[in-house]
């Protein structure tokens, strides 16, 4: 009974090793100091906006339970999107390093096996952030007793973000087996995550509304389309944490919809996950089998974009030679473009440019049928949806294109040529704006395109084109100062995205939690308005469709912004804010690009 009580026959000797493993990484420290930080912070925010002031003992009782079920609400919400998070992060390397390390081949000739391995990894990542999470559990008992939240809330919170724990750290561990860099295991399971649990219920519902007003015929029944979204959105572990914390916020309207899926419809979506965790667990052991037993006899190769290839023959055939390539114009700049934004050669580029026109031409084929074209949101979500694809290919080229460089041991090389710091910088900065160029032409396309048509105003280019300029140079350096500062890519990578979502996301959520107490829209509105998809977005919406057309300058009246001249006078600030940030941070990577070199 102690044998299976204590898991060993489940994980082996892998858990014990990992947890001795993480407490000498100084990565986990610094990930539970932020967790922590901002955990406090949302905490201050929430309890300095509180009204605890009153005339008698029983209204103080009810202010004092209202304030503890806000606050015990935050720290739940602020757990499950925070802990999953962590998971991706703590799982991105958790198979790859074992690969890099040429280990995995030497555990498959002990007694441990593929799927202790598997599970070691996994529970050892998950028991780390529980323990993150223990922390908070003192203040909610605490909190607790000022009344207003019940035990079985406190339950089905955790239970809902334990499961989401494991599937999104299943997920990344499941990446981690093909890939050796950590921000591609990060990305890939991000985009998994988004795609299951916001894109997919997003379409259905969009879907069923078209189909409830008229807008479109999707061909399917109402009730197949309202069974379909039902579905989805049980599935979604997002929409369950929305049903609990609005029964608990909103005991009334939680009574009806909200008390079937919040309170009997948890336990089902807990079961649904551990189910679909299992199936990926399976898929990693099988695959960690495979690998591992490749890696033992030798069959195991790495490509020059970090993915693992196994090859049958344990001698590679000598390649072709190919003619030698002259060197045209900026030879750094030369030498970036070697590496364009698809893999594969010319071929595979051409390839991916010709498919991606061919989506675009079909997705503006279907919006005409729908007559959608005249509308500012279709554009909004065509401009969006460009934005976010170049500004992500900015985020990670820029992080990339030096790091890379040290881990191939060719940047003492570079640095001892006749090129100048400065050729150097801009050189690799130039080199990652042209292999982002493709993605900024789909969006050039469109403004000329539908500026032609009379669909989009004239004076939406030249703003759209000022946006892409300053968020260009903002991101190449701070990228660039990253790959500088940091030895790996997958460190570079990581901060540049930490530090475009603590300002496009972070300082919006918190002033949004603001805003439920007090009154600071205005804040939350200045805020918002240094994302540059929010900018484009309120760009397209007073721009575009009929109505946007026939407006003149003078008229134009941007929503959450005010009169033309706040629009404009916030859009330069933030642009010239945005330029000189981003040329400050190459001044800085200029200044430490010899000083740590190996």
């Amino acid at each position: 009974m102690r044998h299976w009580l204590g898991l060993g026959w489940l994980t082996g000797p892998i858990f014990g090793k990992e947890l001795r493993v993480s407490s000498r990484r100084r990565r986990n420290y610094v990930l539970r100091f932020v967790y922590l930080v901002l955990l406090l912070v949302f905490i201050s925010v929430v309890w300095c906006n509180l009204d605890l002031s009153a005339r008698s003992p029983a209204a103080m009782r009810y202010r004092m339970a209202q304030a503890g079920t806000q606050v015990i609400t935050m720290i739940v919400v602020f757990q499950f999107v925070a802990l999953p998070l962590l998971a991706v992060a703590m799982l991105s390397t958790s198979i790859s390093e074992e690969i890099s390390h040429r280990t995995l081949g030497g555990l498959m000739s002990t007694p441990i096996t593929s799927a202790q391995i598997v599970w070691g990894k996994l529970l050892s990542r998950v028991f780390q952030l529980m323990l993150v999470a223990g922390i908070s559990v003192p203040i909610l008992a605490f909190l607790r007793m000022f009344g207003g939240v019940p035990w079985l809330f406190i339950l089905s919170s955790l239970c809902v973000t334990l499961t989401m724990v494991l599937f999104a750290g299943a997920l990344s561990l499941f990446f981690s087996i093909g890939r050796r860099q950590a921000h591609g295991v990060i990305l890939r399971t991000l985009f998994v995550l988004i795609l299951l649990f916001g894109i997919l219920p997003g379409i259905f519902i969009l879907m069923r509304q078209f189909r409830a007003y008229g807008f479109i015929d999707t061909g399917f029944p109402q009730w197949v389309l309202n069974s379909l979204g039902g579905f989805v959105t049980w599935l979604s572990p997002f929409s369950q944490m929305y049903y609990l914390v609005d029964g608990v916020l909103s005991p009334r309207a939680g009574s009806g919809r909200g008390a079937v899926f919040g309170w009997i419809g948890w336990a089902a979506n807990c079961l649904m996950m551990l189910w679909l965790t299992g199936g990926l667990l399976a898929l990693s052991i099988r695959k960690v089998r495979r690998v591992a037993l490749s890696q033992a006899v030798g069959q195991l190769d790495q490509t020059a974009d970090g993915r693992w290839r196994l090859f049958k023959q344990q001698a590679e055939t000598p390649s072709e030679v190919s003619a030698i390539r002259r060197v045209r114009g900026a030879c750094v700049v030369w030498k970036e473009l070697r590496s364009p934004l698809i893999q594969g050669g010319k071929k595979m580029a051409w390839i991916g440019f010709g498919a991606a026109a061919v989506v675009q031409a079909a997705m503006y084929v279907m919006y005409s049928q729908q007559s959608l074209l005249k509308e500012s949101y279709t554009h909004m979500l065509c401009v969006s949806l460009f934005l976010v694809i170049g500004l992500l290919g900015s985020i990670f080229q820029s992080a990339t294109t030096i790091t890379s460089e040290k881990e191939t041991q060719s940047w003492p090389i570079l640095l001892s040529t006749p090129l100048s710091d400065w050729q150097i910088l801009l050189g690799k900065a130039f080199g990652t704006f042209r292999r982002c160029l493709p993605v900024w032409i789909f969006l050039l396309i469109h403004m000329v395109l539908f500026t032609a048509l009379g669909t989009i105003h004239p004076a939406a280019m030249p703003i759209m084109a000022g946006i892409i300029i300053w968020v260009v140079v903002f991101l190449s350096g701070s990228g660039l100062y990253f790959s500088v500062q940091c030895k790996k890519t997958s460190s570079a990578v990581i901060c540049n995205l930490a530090l475009i979502l603590l300002i496009w996301g972070i300082l919006p959520g918190v002033a949004w939690v603001l805003c439920l107490f007090g009154p600071y829209q205005s804040l939350l509105n200045s805020v918002s308005f240094a994302n540059p998809l929010v900018q484009a977005f309120i760009v397209m919406e007073s721009l575009a469709g009929q109505e946007g057309v026939q407006r003149s300058l003078a008229d134009i009246q941007f929503s959450g912004i005010g009169p033309p001249w706040a629009f404009w006078t916030a859009l330069r600030l933030y642009g010239g804010a945005y330029l000189c940030v981003g040329l400050a941070l190459m001044v800085m990577a200029k200044r430490r690009l010899r000083k740590r070199v190996f």
